[in-house]
């Protein structure tokens, strides 16, 4: 060892030191000598900090705007800003050095469930005047001034920057909301009037000088009721590129994106920042709706930064600008905006008159429709114009047979025979033909279903009248345009088609969500050519659990999973019975994504779904030997250096699925999802507990497995790589013993696993499923019965209404409907069937329903081999069945037990996680409540009770 490199080292390093001593001495000097230190925050920057995030404010706010700005205008914007509310104070926005001391001391909770705001409107109005240390990168208005602060206001935040040395340094400010600037008494950045939205990346990017000592910063926020936030940034010209970059660039190219006809496309300053744009001159071009170039030209930035657009027509265009190597683009729309709907309601008028094809292309126009009427000021940029661009481009691709780009899709659901939707984004970097990898953005229940009717309907007034018609085009306008647009920059970027389906607003807990995201992924298949083998599932909070839970139960079709901010509470949907849902947990189903790349990315400050969620689960997979990853970020996710949607792109980039693994492990609860790779669960031993099935190929040729709780285990020949090539001369040897298929199964390979276990009836769970929940999860119609006299089908009417109300309000449709004489025999071999009341003795199918073991006698049921003796005369049952004439399918049968006028306790099936639940009125509780829950036996003949 070189001791006299190492003595020189030591000396170097003190020296050091004591320069450091004497430096931070100096600007704690300079920070007395402004007479700050104790109602400023410090900040520094300059000493190994190449960008500076600022977490620490003073914050004065908030002022309340006067009564005639409490709706959004333009000119209240104006006024706001104006408005000097710090001399109100003993302050001045001017020389903000001389406001006054602190005047509160009061505690911000950060772990506060800001999504629950308006639950909380009753609590007492917040002001503050006093330092705040933010734990998040973000200042959240929000988070501050709580409860009935929920007004339009204005609020400062004040902070103080100490810099190592004098050095020219560039600002970064992103938010969702209009803000503005000073440095050192100087304005560095204003918003554009109306410059309103959902957070963006990079709201404001310009360079600044910062001196050595203090530099004094303010920032005036005007805020809406909810939901306002910024964060400010101070880095070196490397790190200020390195962590554009990373946020994907500059997005809006434009500060509106609506532009009136002759007038100029106003360019944003922050492209200033790039290549020099302070001079010289710069190419742009236009392309219309049909992305022929209309426009190809030239500006000279020392003179403005206006594109001309004379000479266009109305309509929709898009700007295209190399900004730092790349091509940029936005679209814009010459126009009205108060005329963007009309224009388009007669297009698609006259387009679908001489269209003999689904009218999909127009379907955006119930989100056109939806936000018409709440323009009332159209400076929104990111709220309302955005949304009408990216509504417009849609009809614009469908209508002009455009392969790329964001489209609407419409199918029939098999479930309920109505229609259902989904959004699709195909890149603009792949070809028309070439298979697209696709990313599934798995939806949790905020986002709804799009509007869910009749296409044609779309195009009347007489959706306006519907009242569910707000809540169909709803999801249009909660996929706010932001979010759309900055998926599909990443798509483009990596070359990933994006698929938005809505699962009926549903977790997947309830089985109509996973059927509907099956429906969902089929449909699509069927227009775009998707490259199957990389298929990815990526979903936000509880979407986050439902991507884990769909992988889960399929592991074999996806390449791998992106959760963000993993939320795995069952609410507000689950599946009522705790036994199912403990047999479909999450927790219980883990070791399925053995073979399936799973990423968490969850915000350190993220109080809807703590952080705990991400990092119990990550400890659940190391326990079982399940790799995953872990990427925390700082605030709720998005307000990080890093950027959550690159991160999911970057994980997904170059993983592929799975097709025929040497080894599977395989969990399920159920028998409906049964399989992966090349096993099957053939079924259960005792239901709604878990099954598993560890398969293993060996060298020798000879197939292991071991297994619990499973009578039988098929091999999927077809998902072998070796195809058909004599698998009955296999070796299987399933538990230790070496086992042979079963017979009577010809073409299939049936292997028995636990050969003391006898089935009592081939009338088992291997044909249906059950429980209640499964019967509206596949094709099914609502039969209402019209036996047992008026008293009778009084009854029957009211339950038949109280479940048709909840699909519509649910699921935003219609069920199937039918009297019970109107039933065809297509019907019982197709459908389950949701029998209400008693079957008329005129009824086709009335010897089926006396088939069923469930009978009502005095004041006792008889379900199966169990006799229950109910209280009074309110009971209540509801029960699955195997129809007895066609056992593939099921029957739910809903009987009240006396003929007494009722609600339907319960009507949302979907929720039924047993197989009978009984209903009564305990004494003193006024209102029915389950009060037992059954599951059959592998036979349908004894019942169990889980309840």
């Amino acid at each position: 060892m070189d001791t006299t490199i190492n003595k020189r080292s030591f000396r170097i390093a003190i020296i050091a030191g004591v320069a450091a001593l004497i430096a931070v001495s100096t600007l704690i000097d300079a920070r007395a000598e402004d007479g700050r230190e104790k109602d400023i925050p410090r900040m520094q920057f300059g000493q190994r900090s190449e960008i500076t995030t600022i977490t620490s404010w003073r914050i004065i706010g908030p002022f309340k705007l006067p009564d005639e700005d409490q709706s959004y205008t333009i000119e209240g914007e104006e006024r706001a800003f104006k408005k000097d509310y710090l001399a109100g104070i003993g302050g001045s926005e001017a020389e903000f050095m001389k406001i006054a001391d602190p005047t509160t001391n009061k505690n911000v909770d950060f772990s506060s469930d800001t999504s629950q705001l308006n639950r909380k409107a009753e609590n007492e109005y917040t002001f503050l005047d006093q330092v705040v240390d933010f734990p998040i990168p973000q200042v959240s208005s929000y988070t501050l001034f709580p409860y009935k602060s929920a007004h339009f206001k204005v609020m400062y935040a004040i902070s103080n920057i100490v810099s190592y040395t004098d050095a020219d340094v560039t600002l970064i400010v992103s938010g969702n909301s209009p803000v503005k600037i000073w440095l050192n008494n100087e304005i560095a950045a204003t918003s554009p009037n109306g410059s309103v939205g959902n957070a963006q990346q990079i709201q404001h990017l310009t360079r600044v000088h910062l001196k050595k000592g203090n530099n004094f910063i303010m920032a005036k926020l005007y805020c809406f009721p909810y939901l306002n936030e910024f964060c400010v940034r101070i880095a070196e010209e490397a790190s200020a590129k390195s962590f554009i970059k990373e946020k994907g660039g500059i997005r809006d190219l434009l500060e509106h994106c609506f532009v009136e006809p002759g007038k100029p496309l106003i360019l944003t300053r922050n492209i200033l920042f790039f290549n020099n744009w302070e001079s010289g001159e710069r190419n742009y071009e236009i392309r219309d709706a049909k992305h022929q170039i209309v426009v190809k030209s030239s500006i000279d930035t020392t003179k403005n930064l206006e594109v001309p657009t004379l000479g266009l027509e109305e309509g929709l265009y898009t700007l295209g600008i190399n900004i730092d190597g790349k091509n940029r683009t936005q679209m814009f729309y010459i126009g009205y905006p108060e005329k963007v709907y009309s224009t388009y309601k007669s297009r698609c008028e006259s387009y679908t008159k001489n269209q003999s094809a689904a009218n999909d292309s127009c379907l955006s126009l119930a989100g056109l429709q939806n936000i018409d009427g709440d323009a009332k000021d159209k400076g929104f940029r990111l709220d309302w114009q955005k949304k009408a661009i990216v509504y417009s481009s849609m009809i614009e691709n469908g209508t002009n047979g455009n392969t790329h780009g964001f489209r609407m899709h419409s199918y029939v659901s098999r479930v309920d025979g109505r229609y259902q939707y989904f959004l699709f984004y195909r890149p603009k970097t792949v070809g028309e033909k070439q298979p697209v990898p696709m990313v599934i953005e798995v939806p949790h229940n905020a986002y709804g279903t799009i509007a869910s009717q009749d296409p044609d309907a779309l195009l009347t007034k007489e959706s306006q009248k519907d009242p569910y018609f707000k809540l169909k085009a709803q999801c249009l306008t909660n996929r706010d345009a932001n979010y759309l647009l900055r998926l599909a920059m990443f798509c483009d970027e990596y070359g990933y088609a994006c698929l938005f389906p809505f699962a009926r607003n549903r977790q997947f807990e309830d089985p109509v969500a996973v059927t509907d995201m099956l429906e969902v992924m089929g449909a699509a298949k069927k227009i775009y050519a998707i490259d199957e083998d990389r298929v990815y599932l990526r979903g936000f909070c509880r979407g986050g659990g439902n991507s884990i839970k769909l992988a889960e139960h399929f592991p074999d079709q996806f390449a791998a999973i992106s959760s963000i901010n993993l939320n795995v509470n069952p609410e507000p949907y689950p599946v009522w019975n705790i036994r199912w849902r403990i047999a479909n947990s999450i927790a219980n189903l883990v070791d399925n994504l053995r073979l399936v790349p799973l990423q968490l990315v969850h915000g350190s400050h993220f109080a809807h779904s703590p952080l705990k969620q991400s990092l119990d689960f990550m400890r659940l997979c190391k326990n079982k030997g399940i790799p995953a990853q872990l990427s925390i970020l700082e605030g709720d996710t998005q307000w990080d250096e890093k950027d959550e949607y690159r991160i999911s792109f970057e994980f997904f980039r170059d993983k592929r699925r799975l097709r025929s693994p040497d080894t599977i492990t395989y969990k399920t609860g159920q028998n409906k999802y049964s399989s992966a790779y090349w096993v099957r669960i053939n079924n259960l031993i005792e239901p709604f507990k878990i099954g598993s099935v560890t398969a293993k190929r060996e060298k020798t040729g000879t197939i292991s497995m071991t297994t619990q709780n499973v009578d039988g285990v098929e091999i999927l020949k077809e998902n072998l790589p070796d195809g058909n090539k004599e698998l009955d001369k296999l070796n299987v040897v399933i538990n230790g013993k070496k086992t042979s298929p079963s017979a009577g199964d010809e073409g299939r390979f049936i292997y028995k696993a636990q050969p003391d276990y006898q089935e009592n009836s081939s009338n088992n769970r291997r044909l249906v499923e059950g429980p209640i929940a499964m019967a509206v999860s596949e094709p099914f119609v609502v039969v209402q019965g019209t036996g047992g006299g008026s008293e009778g089908q009084r009854v029957s009417q009211r339950f038949t209404n109280d479940i048709e109300k909840m699909w519509q309000q649910s699921h935003l449709v219609n069920t199937r409907k039918k009297l019970d004489y109107e039933v065809t025999t297509e019907d019982l071999r197709q459908m389950n069937i949701i029998l209400v009341g008693e079957i008329s003795t005129s009824s086709k199918f009335k010897q089926i329903i006396d088939k069923i073991p469930l009978s009502i006698q005095g004041d006792s049921i008889s379900i199966g081999d169990l006799k229950y003796k109910y209280v009074g005369e309110n009971a209540v049952i509801v029960m699955a069945y195997p129809n007895p004439q066609h056992p593939k399918k099921m029957i739910v049968m809903i009987k009240a037990a006396s003929n007494k006028e009722c609600a339907f306790p319960e009507p949302d099936l979907a929720r039924y996680g047993a197989d009978v639940a009984i209903f009564e009125i305990p004494e003193g509780s006024g209102k029915l409540v389950p009060v037992r829950q059954f599951i059959w036996d592998n036979s349908w003949r004894r019942l169990f009770r889980v309840m």
